[in-house]
């Protein structure tokens, strides 16, 4: 489908939900289908946040891999000038181990 019809279709679709106070999950295949024949059985699945960012492939997206690429990125920049320096015990800290600690600090499903 042509991006200006899928546009014209998914806004047809957005007008009707907001006069309705509904949302896309609140809409049955039956309704998808109404709103165009291009609509397949999985849209249902396919239409979540979950599925949006999954479905993202640039390094720059909000996909979980390249979020994860970045949380490692912006660790070992930001902790790299740390590494090797000893802390109150007189322990040596890594980058490695620094950049591990850093990663760990945000939710593991961002890191698929």
């Amino acid at each position: 489908m042509p991006f200006r019809r899928a546009h014209e279709t998914v806004g047809a679709l957005v007008r009707r939900l907001i006069a309705e106070t509904r949302d896309f999950g609140s809409l049955s295949a039956e309704e998808w289908r109404a709103a165009s024949d291009q609509f397949e059985a999985d849209i249902i699945a396919r239409v979540t946040p979950r599925f949006s960012v999954e479905a993202k492939r640039t390094p720059q997206s909000t996909a979980p891999r390249a979020v994860a690429a970045a949380l490692e990125t912006c660790a070992a920049g930001c902790l790299a000038p740390l590494a090797n320096q000893t802390d109150g015990c007189h322990r040596e800290r890594s980058s490695a181990n620094m950049t591990r600690a850093f990663r760990d600090s945000f939710p593991r499903h961002w890191f698929l």
